[in-house]
């Protein structure tokens, strides 16, 4: 057994978005993009709930979850830039007990992420200087290209 952080609304990959986004469904078995499978990059996932802790923010959930087919953990876009679109391919020092799996499946809820708090329709993430706007039901990041539906 793993643990798997995806962001929420909408239970998508908790670092990456855009073209290398994944929308998982609890109970359902999930892969990356093929082209990004084609070139082995995998999903990541933590060996204990403390390491993914450590990765979760609060618009975070936390998933127990299985892996199938664990891939090596290879050079990477950092993350924190790779979904802005303007970072070159480094070296990344991957969090203690990160692993990689072509397939993923997504078992329990262990914690749920908490609310996010919109002010006039506006809520600002301080680690990434992002913002997120609600509107008509949707919570949506122009830098980012995020969109998500409000459940």
């Amino acid at each position: 057994m793993y643990y798997k952080v995806v962001r929420v609304p909408g239970l998508e990959s908790a670092i990456v978005a855009g073209q290398a986004c994944v929308k998982y469904q609890e109970g359902h078995t999930v892969s990356p993009p093929e082209w990004l499978l084609k070139k082995g990059y995998g999903l990541c996932v933590f060996e204990t709930l403390a390491q993914a802790e450590k990765m979760a923010e609060y618009y975070h959930a936390i998933y127990e979850c299985e892996g199938e087919q664990e891939l090596p953990l290879l050079w990477y876009q950092v993350p924190e830039f790779a979904w802005m679109g303007n970072c070159q391919l480094s070296e990344y020092n991957w969090p203690e007990g990160t692993h990689t799996f072509a397939r993923v499946k997504l078992t329990r809820l262990v914690k749920p992420a908490r609310e996010m708090h919109f002010v006039n329709g506006v809520h600002y993430h301080p680690s990434s200087g992002v913002e997120f706007r609600e509107i008509n039901e949707e919570v949506i990041c122009e830098e980012t290209n995020y969109h998500a539906k409000i459940n």
